[in-house]
C-alpha cells in the first residue's frame, strides 16, 4: 500500500517506488508474487524486478503483506480472528468504564466517536476549518485496549468486549508491553491472490499508558500512533522479538491525507490498490478533541446511493378501522417512540422482525440492505435525519471535489 500511495498520489512510477521503499526498510518487497501484482496493477508487467532474497526474518510477515489468513476461528458474534468473548462481570466493568472516561461518554454504550453523513449544509465546515482525509474502509469498528502484555481487548459497537490472544505491542525501548493504552480502528479482510488476510487499521488514539490524549490535536495523535505502536512493533520484528506470522491479524496505522487527496481517493488507481472494500472518504478535522458519541464535525461522505440507515424493524399488523390486518415493517430510531417511517413488508423481511436493518432509499421508497448484526442500537433520530436529508439532497462525487478544490481551508502562510 506504502507504494500504491507513492504511485497514486505522489505521481511516482512504480519503479521508483519500489526502489525508494527498498532503501526505506530493506531488502523491500521480497515476495515475489507481491512484485508481480504490484506491477501488474500499474501496467508495467514488463518492467517487474526479480525479488531479492529473502531477509533474516523470512517467514514473519511484514505490515504491508498478511500476517495471516482469514482461516483463524473467531468468537461466535464477533469477526475477531482468535478471539473469545469476555464473561467475566468485572472485568466488563473495569474495562467498559475506563474506555468511557477516556472518552468522556457514559461507558454504557459503545464510546467511539460516531461520524455525520456530509450534507449541503456541513459541507461548509471544510471551508471553515483545518481538515484531513482518508478513504472509508468497508470494515467492522472496534476500540483496542492494550492493557497489558498478552492482555489485548476489542470493544465492538455493541459494546461487546472480547479477549484476543496472540498480539504482541511494545514500549519504545522494547522493554515492556504498553499498558492501559487505547485506540480506535477497524477490522477489514484484504484480499489478495485469492487469499484473505484480516487487518486492524488503527485511524485513532485515546490514551497511551493510562495517559488521556483526546485533546491533542489529530496530527499529534496520529504521531503517537506510528512512534508508540507502530514502530516499536517494527523495531521488534527486525529484531526478532516478534514473529507477525503467528498473530491472528495485522495491525498498521491507517493514513489521512491533506484533504487535497480526495480527488486520488476517490480515482480508480487508488480504489484497485486497496485490497479491501471501500465506500467513501471520512473528513478528520485536524484541531478538534476525540469525543464519544456523535460528532458534528467529523464527516463522512458516501455515493448518493450509498447512504443509508440503521433501523429498528418492527413487523406489526395494521389495525385501523377498515384495514385487512396487513402487515407493516415500522422503521424506529433512539429517540422516537413513533415509527421514523415505513417499509414494504416482504416475505424476505419477516426474518428481521425485531433485528437491527441497514437501509436505503430507492425511487422514493427504503430499501432493505443487510442486517447489522454488530449493532444492537438503531441510528438517533438526528442521523437518520440528516442521511435522508443527504439523499433527498444528495452532495455528489463532482460536488465534493468541485467543493474542496474552490473553497477548502488553507492554513494562512503568514
Amino acid at each position: 500500500l506504502i507504494c500504491s500511495y507513492l504511485v497514486v498520489v505522489n505521481d511516482w512510477s512504480i519503479d521508483a517506488a519500489a526502489s525508494e521503499f527498498a532503501r526505506a526498510r530493506p531488502p523491500g518487497i521480497y515476495k515475489q508474487d507481491y512484485l508481480d501484482e504490484i506491477f501488474k496493477r500499474f501496467d508495467e508487467v514488463d518492467s517487474t524486478p526479480i525479488a531479492p532474497p529473502l531477509p533474516h526474518w523470512s517467514g514473519v510477515e511484514d505490515e504491508d503483506t498478511g500476517e495471516t489468513s482469514g482461516s483463524v476461528k473467531a468468537a461466535p458474534g464477533s469477526g475477531i480472528p482468535s478471539s473469545t468473548q469476555v464473561t467475566d462481570h468485572e472485568t466488563i466493568h473495569r474495562i467498559q468504564q475506563f474506555c468511557g472516561n477516556i472518552c468522556q461518554h457514559d461507558g454504557k454504550t459503545f464510546p467511539g466517536a460516531q461520524p455525520v453523513s456530509m450534507d449541503r449544509n456541513n459541507i461548509n465546515l471544510l471551508a471553515q476549518e483545518l481538515y484531513k482525509v482518508s478513504w472509508k474502509a468497508d470494515g467492522t469498528r472496534y476500540m483496542m485496549l492494550i492493557d497489558n502484555e498478552n492482555e489485548v481487548f476489542m470493544i465492538d459497537r455493541k459494546n461487546n468486549i472480547f479477549s484476543v490472544p496472540g498480539l504482541s505491542f511494545f514500549l519504545p525501548d522494547l522493554s515492556a508491553s504498553p499498558k492501559q493504552t487505547l485506540v480506535d480502528g477497524e477490522l477489514v479482510l484484504d484480499r489478495l491472490n485469492g487469499v484473505i488476510y484480516p487487518r486492524y487499521l488503527i485511524y485513532d488514539v485515546m490514551a497511551i499508558n493510562g495517559t488521556s490524549v483526546v485533546n491533542l490535536s489529530y496530527y499529534d495523535r496520529e504521531r503517537i500512533i506510528q512512534k508508540e505502536i507502530i514502530d516499536p512493533r517494527n523495531l521488534a520484528l527486525q529484531r526478532g522479538k516478534l514473529d507477525k506470522s503467528r498473530e491472528p491479524f495485522g495491525v498498521r496505522r491507517k493514513d489521512f491525507y491533506d484533504i487535497s487527496c480526495v480527488e486520488k481517493l476517490l480515482g480508480p488507481k487508488f480504489l484497485e490498490a486497496v485490497l479491501h472494500e471501500t465506500d467513501g472518504v471520512v473528513f478528520q478535522p485536524v484541531n478538534d478533541p476525540y469525543r464519544g458519541g456523535t460528532s458534528p464535525k467529523l464527516l463522512k461522505w458516501k455515493p448518493p446511493e450509498l447512504n443509508s440507515v440503521d433501523f429498528l424493524l418492527l413487523i406489526k399488523k395494521d389495525t385501523r378501522p377498515g384495514s385487512l390486518g396487513t402487515l407493516i415493517g415500522h422503521l424506529m430510531v433512539n429517540g422516537l417512540q413513533a415509527p421514523f417511517d415505513y417499509i414494504k413488508m416482504t416475505k424476505d423481511l419477516m426474518k428481521y422482525d425485531g433485528k437491527i436493518i441497514e437501509c436505503t432509499v430507492v425511487d422514493g421508497a427504503w430499501k432493505f440492505l443487510r442486517e447489522r448484526t454488530d449493532k444492537d442500537l438503531p441510528n438517533s433520530y438526528q442521523t437518520a435525519q440528516a442521511v435522508k436529508e443527504s439523499i433527498r439532497f444528495p452532495v455528489t462525487q463532482s460536488d465534493l471535489l468541485k467543493f474542496v478544490k474552490e473553497h477548502s481551508y488553507r492554513p494562512s502562510l503568514m
